[in-house]
């Protein structure tokens, strides 16, 4: 059970101006502690059972929980990358045989 002034851990990826990511692990203070969760010193409130999590008890949860939220980022990201790459290859077949109308205004 968490109590009033544990740490909790949050992992997040940073962008250096050396072009290098790194990762860091922001520590939190629990302010108050419910029945159903936790609240931390930046008002956050985290549900004790929840899947997702803002912050975690252990640097080890927080880990897992920031690599789970890499892998969605980037499975989010591959889609994005394959929807934009499938409308450049339109848009240049359309300029390729002049099938291209403006816009309706």
């Amino acid at each position: 059970m968490a109590e009033i002034g544990d740490i909790w851990i949050r992992w997040v990826d940073m962008l250096y101006e050396d072009g290098e990511v790194r990762l860091i692990a922001i520590p939190y203070t629990v302010r108050k502690v419910t029945p159903c969760g936790v609240r931390l010193d930046d008002n956050r409130f985290v549900l004790n059972e929840s899947r997702k999590r803002f912050a975690c008890k252990t640097s080890e949860e927080a880990l897992d929980s920031f690599v789970i939220r890499k892998k969605r980022q980037c499975a989010i990201l591959r889609g994005q990358l394959q929807r934009a790459e499938r409308a450049l290859e339109i848009g240049i077949h359309k300029q390729k045989v002049k099938e291209w109308t403006p816009p309706l205004t």
